[in-house]
């Protein structure tokens, strides 16, 4: 008997996807996994810098969590975490049974640290109320907040596989010094163990530190006006640090997309080389307007992670 048809194709081809479909999944046995699957973390971090607050930034950055959470799938496996950061880094035990939830300030962001080694990230059902109070709170206590420093976040090294969704949000408006990565490393450090996506919201240009960037605009435009064939180079990253960041992330299987939500030069050739080596994409919203890009920004960041999506491969 011929397994092929008068056309000379398999008679079984349209009963099997990998014969008829272009692409196919299938779930992965124990015996291809790293590891067990990791429950879904969500992680958010949220400046609260005198610009963010000043400019409405920090106010649109926990309503669009806030109506975000609402679309993540209930269950145990959906764990959330939160902090927030000026010149220092603020954790939330969401987990203490009282009408708010604990802050630990982690005031040392040249070696940070987290302050509980549990609590830090819970279950959503047994944190929603605290976690939408807190949201909404946010705002207002840190309305008086005159500090201007961002501590931004400095990558330390885990071999780790990360599987948890980071959320930052870093909106400071001016060219004040920024302590670049120390609050990406304290998110590690929360969900080092768990592990996913990262999401930063950024909105000034690094300019101190590890992976600090000079402004280039100035010269950029000079060189074009002159037909300068070395304008093409505005074009390629100015440090090598984020390609070596972005390696590190890709190993330990983090996507990272990053929220450009600025009103001045931040240098996006050189900051997305992050996110398209580690399959991630660029937002950019420019001049970002606390009154018209606030419902975008809950769009496109609603739509993130509620998408079907691939934590490990």
């Amino acid at each position: 008997m011929c397994n092929l048809g008068p056309d000379g194709r398999r008679r079984d081809a349209d009963d099997r996807p990998e014969l008829c479909r272009g692409t196919v999944e299938f779930v992965a046995t124990k015996e291809f996994m790293v590891r067990e699957p990791m429950p879904a973390v969500y992680f958010f971090l949220i400046d609260v810098s005198m610009n963010a607050i000043q400019t409405g930034a920090t106010a649109a950055a926990c309503t669009a969590i806030s109506q975000a959470i609402s679309d993540l799938p209930e269950g145990p496996q959906t764990m959330v975490g939160i902090a927030t950061f000026d010149s220092t880094i603020h954790f939330y035990n969401l987990k203490r049974a009282s009408q708010q939830p604990l802050m630990l300030i982690v005031p040392d962001v040249q070696d940070v640290y987290t302050p509980l080694q549990t609590d830090l990230i819970v279950p959503l059902t047994e944190c929603r109320q605290n976690l939408e109070q807190l949201l909404e709170s946010i705002p207002n206590m840190f309305e008086s907040n005159k500090v201007a420093e961002s501590a931004f976040g400095r990558l330390s090294r885990y071999n780790e596989y990360v599987h948890l969704w980071f959320f930052i949000y870093c909106s400071k408006f001016d060219t004040d010094s920024i302590y670049a990565y120390h609050c990406l490393s304290a998110g590690f450090l929360a969900m080092k163990s768990t592990g996913g996506k990262l999401m930063v919201f950024q909105s000034v240009l690094p300019s101190v530190g590890i992976g600090s960037l000079s402004s280039r605009e100035s010269e950029g435009r000079a060189n074009i006006s002159i037909g300068d064939k070395e304008a093409h180079k505005l074009l390629q990253p100015a440090d090598k640090t984020f390609k070596t960041m972005a390696i590190e992330f890709a190993e330990c299987q983090v996507c990272v997309d990053i929220f450009l939500t600025t009103q001045t030069f931040v240098d996006i050739a050189s900051i997305s080389v992050v996110p398209s080596t580690t399959g991630g994409q660029v937002y950019y919203y420019y001049p970002f307007s606390a009154l018209s890009d606030p419902a975008k920004l809950y769009n496109d960041l609603r739509w993130n992670i509620s998408r079907p999506k691939v934590l490990r491969l």
